[in-house]
């Protein structure tokens, strides 16, 4: 898998930097052509200007502006209707003129660089045409900095993109690698979870077929230690099924509108023998009706969970208390304990499927580890949030946040599929 996270993140990054060197080089082919037309545009207007003047002044005009000895700037040729070069003052050297003796603007290349000139035809007999040019070195000496700054840039925002999208690209597969990671953490767990109880299973059944003489009441013992782990491993599925259920935002729920702190009292009364039986004082403090929206078997069964959970970490004399309260909107329903708490490392991780704080918590009286994930999923599925706070050694508060309503309890609501 971890190969395969490095042949997509590769995959991502070679994509983003193909897409930004596109966008590069176009931006780039954006900016050079606009600074060719830009810097073109004042020798174009000032080549018009110069070609008017010189078509006043006729020859004696042309012959005292352009002096011998074309040393870059402006110069001046006479092309005749044939192409040939009929006057050069300045010794541009053009062999060709026949590409000039069509009207307009052109672009030609002379030996220390190319020129822009004018052609405009000249009023004589015979025809010929004037052509009124300027050197480009300047501007191809600007346009060639041009370049260079631009590969330069292009070059920097480049590396810049490739950093970016591999940052980006480990971080967008982040979620990825903790989903599978998780993933793998969970089918361990649930393997080792199985594993037990079904090497218990194996075990009786294996003693029995060896023992086929064994009478039903010597075989009792066998048969209610695989009773047992049948129901355990029973209920492991159910409670795995919910969770399944949870992640697909399938979890069936039946909202109607149900007094929390007479579902309080129902959980106390449900565990009140097994808190007498350990020594533990159980307390509810519920004394006004706390109406919200809820399905009332799931959240008995978060209940329920928390107030087991809370009774096996309470030593004997110690107390449990279940409570409900309105916050505005919110009914805060809590199950608080005296009990051995939670350290801060564990609480990040508490709510995670299979895990038990500090690992002491063993499969005898921990159960699977799936009860404060399954009372997530059931709160979250309510819309609502689950907070747990807790000092070691002083005990564990554990709050399920729901939405209140004002309807008469028992008055049916929307309910969710």
């Amino acid at each position: 898998m971890k190969a395969e996270l490095t042949r997509t993140r590769r995959r991502l990054v070679a994509i983003d930097l193909a897409v930004i060197a596109l966008l590069l080089v176009v931006a780039g082919a954006a900016v050079y052509g606009t600074f060719a037309v830009t810097l073109l545009d004042p020798v174009d207007a000032a080549l018009g200007v110069s070609s008017a003047e010189l078509q006043q002044g006729g020859s004696r005009e042309i012959a005292e502006h352009f002096g011998a000895g074309y040393r870059g700037g402006q110069f001046v040729l006479v092309v005749g209707a044939e192409g040939g070069i009929l006057a050069d003052p300045q010794g541009v050297g053009l062999a060709n003129g026949a590409a000039l003796t069509a009207p307009g603007l052109h672009t030609v290349p002379l030996a220390n660089g190319d020129a822009r000139v004018l052609a405009t035809p000249l009023g004589a007999n015979p025809p010929a045409t004037l052509v009124i040019g300027s050197s480009l070195v300047t501007q191809e000496e600007f346009l060639r900095h041009v370049i260079v700054v631009l590969v330069a840039t292009g070059f920097g925002a480049f590396v810049l993109a490739f950093i970016a999208a591999e940052l980006l690209a480990r971080r967008a597969l982040v979620p990825i690698g903790e989903a599978f990671r998780r993933q793998q953490e969970f089918v361990a767990d649930a393997s080792h979870e199985l594993r037990t109880p079904l090497t218990i299973l194996r075990t009786a059944l294996e003693l029995l077929v060896r023992s086929p003489d064994r009478t039903v009441a010597e075989s009792a013992d066998l048969v209610a230690d695989a009773h047992g782990e049948v129901l355990q491993m029973e209920h492991m599925v159910a409670d795995l099924l919910t969770l399944a259920r949870s992640d697909l935002d399938a979890l069936p729920l039946t909202l109607r509108a149900v007094d929390g702190a007479a579902l309080i009292q129902e959980a106390a009364e449900r565990v009140r023998a097994l808190a007498e039986t350990k020594g533990i004082t159980l307390r509810v403090l519920a004394p006004l009706p706390c109406r919200i929206e809820a399905d009332s078997e799931r959240i008995a069964q978060a209940l329920l969970a928390l107030t087991d959970n809370a009774l096996q970490h309470t030593p004997a004399s110690g107390k449990v208390t279940l409570s409900a309260q309105r916050e505005g909107e919110t009914v805060v329903l809590a199950v608080a304990d005296t009990g051995e708490g939670i350290t801060s490392e564990d609480l990040a991780r508490v709510t995670d499927r299979f895990y038990r704080a500090g690992r002491a918590r063993a499969r005898a009286g921990g159960g699977a580890g799936l009860g404060l994930a399954i009372v997530r999923s059931i709160v979250e599925a309510h819309g609502g949030t689950l907070t747990i706070t807790s000092e070691p050694g002083a005990g564990t508060t554990v709050q399920l946040r729901l939405r209140g309503v004002r309807q008469e309890v028992g008055a049916p609501l929307e309910a969710a599929a």
